[in-house]
């Protein structure tokens, strides 16, 4: 695997790690958001997440785990067995058993790496797509905000603008009816002097 990636690995280290393993997983914007996201769970900020920042964690995503469950979820993807779970050790949890090979047939190469291997059988990467949505969500939404805010905003000037067009010719409309009924009044007026006369 060489040398661990850190939450400071640059995306084009992150992406040519193990063989360029998360190359066509994981996207630039993606590793930022699972950088975020790690360091927020990272409560003591070394670069590790120890069974507290694991705790936290799952207690953030609304998922509470006993002290045993969470050094069982560490046992299961920490590789070098520190009881830690390095950010390295992060990222392939969060890959999916498709993603980590065409096919995870028994005798698959991909499953005699002992890391691979661990989270298929242990059932932690069926968790991934939770992880996945935990991250999903919890990411930066300015950006969908804004745009849904000033579509809010588009529409509702749209609609005012819509109120004031049918407004503008039910004035116009009254304003053409009133003239009509004082040019018809000055007609019956002048055929009325006409007629006195």
């Amino acid at each position: 695997m060489g040398k661990k990636l850190t939450v400071d690995s640059p995306y084009s280290e992150i992406i040519t790690w193990d063989n360029a393993r998360f190359k066509d997983i994981f996207t630039r914007v993606q590793v930022d958001q699972i950088k975020d996201n790690f360091r927020k769970y990272d409560q003591d900020q070394d670069g590790y997440l120890n069974n507290m920042d694991v705790k936290f964690m799952m207690e953030s995503l609304g998922e509470p785990k006993t002290h045993q469950e969470i050094t069982s979820i560490i046992n299961e993807v920490d590789t070098d067995n520190d009881g830690k779970v390095s950010f390295s050790d992060f990222l392939v949890m969060l890959i999916s058993p498709s993603a980590q090979s065409p096919e995870m047939e028994p005798g698959c190469p991909a499953l005699e790496q002992p890391i691979l291997n661990r989270i298929y059988n242990s059932g932690l990467a069926s968790k991934a797509k939770f992880f996945e949505e935990a991250i999903f969500n919890s990411r930066d939404k300015t950006n969908e905000n804004y745009e849904a805010v000033q579509n809010r905003i588009k529409e509702k000037k749209k609609i005012e603008q819509m109120k004031k067009d049918e407004e503008e010719k039910e004035r116009l409309e009254k304003e053409r009816i009133e003239k009509e009924k004082q040019e018809s009044k000055a007609r019956l007026a002048a055929r009325a002097a006409i007629f006195s006369q």
